[in-house]
Protein backbone atom coordinates (compact mmCIF):
# COMPACT_ATOMS: atom_id res chain seq x y z
CA UNK A 1 0.00 0.00 0.00
CA UNK A 2 1.52 3.35 -0.74
CA UNK A 3 0.08 6.59 0.47
CA UNK A 4 2.15 9.29 -0.31
CA UNK A 5 0.57 12.20 1.90
CA UNK A 6 0.15 12.53 5.97
CA UNK A 7 -0.84 9.14 7.43
CA UNK A 8 -1.91 11.37 10.60
CA UNK A 9 -4.17 14.36 8.26
CA UNK A 10 -8.09 14.19 7.92
CA UNK A 11 -7.46 12.63 4.54
CA UNK A 12 -5.87 9.40 5.24
CA UNK A 13 -9.11 7.99 6.60
CA UNK A 14 -11.18 8.55 3.62
CA UNK A 15 -7.90 7.38 1.10
CA UNK A 16 -8.33 4.11 3.49
CA UNK A 17 -12.06 3.87 3.32
CA UNK A 18 -11.90 4.19 -0.39
CA UNK A 19 -9.23 1.34 -0.56
CA UNK A 20 -10.87 -0.95 1.75
CA UNK A 21 -8.49 -0.76 4.30
CA UNK A 22 -8.97 -0.80 7.82
CA UNK A 23 -7.87 2.70 9.67
CA UNK A 24 -6.88 0.94 13.03
CA UNK A 25 -6.37 4.65 15.00
CA UNK A 26 -4.32 2.78 18.53
CA UNK A 27 -1.96 -0.23 19.22
CA UNK A 28 -4.92 -2.09 20.92
CA UNK A 29 -6.99 -2.12 17.77
CA UNK A 30 -3.75 -3.53 15.75
CA UNK A 31 -3.31 -5.84 18.14
CA UNK A 32 -7.06 -7.15 17.83
CA UNK A 33 -6.31 -7.31 13.81
CA UNK A 34 -3.08 -9.11 14.06
CA UNK A 35 -4.63 -11.93 15.68
CA UNK A 36 -7.76 -12.41 13.43
CA UNK A 37 -8.20 -15.82 12.14
CA UNK A 38 -7.50 -14.46 8.92
CA UNK A 39 -4.32 -13.15 9.84
CA UNK A 40 -3.00 -16.26 11.67
CA UNK A 41 -4.00 -17.90 8.44
CA UNK A 42 -2.04 -15.71 6.17
CA UNK A 43 1.42 -16.12 8.75
CA UNK A 44 0.89 -19.89 8.63
CA UNK A 45 0.68 -19.98 5.15
CA UNK A 46 3.74 -18.09 4.67
CA UNK A 47 5.53 -19.56 7.31
CA UNK A 48 5.81 -16.34 9.41
CA UNK A 49 4.07 -17.75 12.99
CA UNK A 50 1.85 -20.77 14.00
CA UNK A 51 -1.77 -19.61 15.60
CA UNK A 52 0.17 -19.73 18.57
CA UNK A 53 2.59 -17.91 17.62
CA UNK A 54 0.72 -15.43 16.85
CA UNK A 55 -1.37 -15.33 19.83
CA UNK A 56 1.63 -15.05 22.03
CA UNK A 57 2.47 -11.89 19.60
CA UNK A 58 -0.84 -10.56 20.17
CA UNK A 59 -0.77 -11.24 24.31
CA UNK A 60 2.77 -8.97 24.55
CA UNK A 61 1.70 -6.25 22.48
CA UNK A 62 -1.29 -5.98 24.69
CA UNK A 63 0.48 -6.27 27.99
CA UNK A 64 3.40 -3.85 26.12
CA UNK A 65 0.37 -1.17 25.65
CA UNK A 66 -1.23 -1.41 29.19
CA UNK A 67 1.96 -1.57 30.96
CA UNK A 68 3.84 1.81 29.08
CA UNK A 69 0.35 3.64 29.76
CA UNK A 70 0.73 1.99 33.53
CA UNK A 71 3.64 3.63 33.70
CA UNK A 72 2.95 6.51 32.14
CA UNK A 73 -0.19 7.16 34.84
CA UNK A 74 1.68 6.47 37.72
CA UNK A 75 4.69 8.61 36.71
CA UNK A 76 1.65 11.50 36.27
CA UNK A 77 0.20 10.56 39.41
CA UNK A 78 3.29 11.10 41.67
CA UNK A 79 4.57 13.95 39.65
CA UNK A 80 1.09 15.65 40.79
CA UNK A 81 1.37 14.31 44.12
CA UNK A 82 4.92 15.75 44.96
CA UNK A 83 5.41 18.67 42.80
CA UNK A 84 1.75 20.13 41.08
CA UNK A 85 -0.07 19.79 44.48
CA UNK A 86 2.49 21.37 46.63
CA UNK A 87 3.18 24.36 44.54
CA UNK A 88 -0.55 24.85 44.00
CA UNK A 89 -0.83 24.80 48.10
CA UNK A 90 2.44 27.08 48.12
CA UNK A 91 0.91 29.38 45.89
CA UNK A 92 -2.82 29.75 47.01
CA UNK A 93 -1.42 30.42 49.91
CA UNK A 94 0.19 33.72 48.51
CA UNK A 95 -3.80 34.75 47.82
CA UNK A 96 -5.55 33.29 50.33
CA UNK A 97 -4.99 36.68 52.98
CA UNK A 98 -6.37 39.20 49.67
CA UNK A 99 -8.77 36.96 48.83
CA UNK A 100 -10.95 37.97 45.80
CA UNK A 101 -11.64 36.57 42.55
CA UNK A 102 -7.90 35.81 41.93
CA UNK A 103 -7.85 33.72 45.01
CA UNK A 104 -10.92 32.54 44.12
CA UNK A 105 -9.99 31.41 40.68
CA UNK A 106 -6.93 29.67 41.48
CA UNK A 107 -8.47 28.04 44.40
CA UNK A 108 -11.27 26.25 41.75
CA UNK A 109 -8.42 25.58 39.37
CA UNK A 110 -6.12 23.99 42.10
CA UNK A 111 -9.37 22.37 43.14
CA UNK A 112 -9.94 20.92 39.65
CA UNK A 113 -6.62 19.50 39.72
CA UNK A 114 -6.92 17.06 42.51
CA UNK A 115 -10.19 16.10 41.81
CA UNK A 116 -8.81 15.01 38.33
CA UNK A 117 -6.27 13.36 40.07
CA UNK A 118 -8.10 11.72 42.52
CA UNK A 119 -10.40 10.35 39.48
CA UNK A 120 -7.25 8.63 37.83
CA UNK A 121 -6.41 7.28 41.02
CA UNK A 122 -9.08 5.74 41.29
CA UNK A 123 -9.25 3.98 37.73
CA UNK A 124 -5.91 3.03 37.99
CA UNK A 125 -7.23 0.94 41.11
CA UNK A 126 -9.90 -0.72 39.12
CA UNK A 127 -6.95 -1.99 36.21
CA UNK A 128 -8.36 -5.16 34.99
CA UNK A 129 -5.84 -8.38 35.45
CA UNK A 130 -6.80 -9.89 31.98
CA UNK A 131 -4.03 -8.79 29.36
CA UNK A 132 -6.60 -7.64 26.67
CA UNK A 133 -9.36 -6.38 28.76
CA UNK A 134 -6.39 -4.19 30.65
CA UNK A 135 -4.67 -2.52 27.41
CA UNK A 136 -8.48 -1.79 26.81
CA UNK A 137 -9.24 -0.26 29.54
CA UNK A 138 -5.95 1.91 29.45
CA UNK A 139 -7.05 2.56 25.79
CA UNK A 140 -10.51 4.26 27.01
CA UNK A 141 -10.39 5.13 30.18
CA UNK A 142 -6.91 5.83 31.60
CA UNK A 143 -5.07 7.52 28.49
CA UNK A 144 -8.33 9.50 27.78
CA UNK A 145 -8.55 10.55 31.58
CA UNK A 146 -4.83 11.85 30.95
CA UNK A 147 -5.01 14.73 28.52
Amino acid sequence: VIFCGNGYSAEWPIEAEKRGLPNLKNAVEAAGQFSTEKSKAVFERMGVYTPEEVDARAECMYENYASCIETEANTLLEMIRTGVEPACAEDLAIYAAAGGPMYNKRKDLYASVTTKTDSLEALMASMPEECVAAAQYCCNEIKPHMS
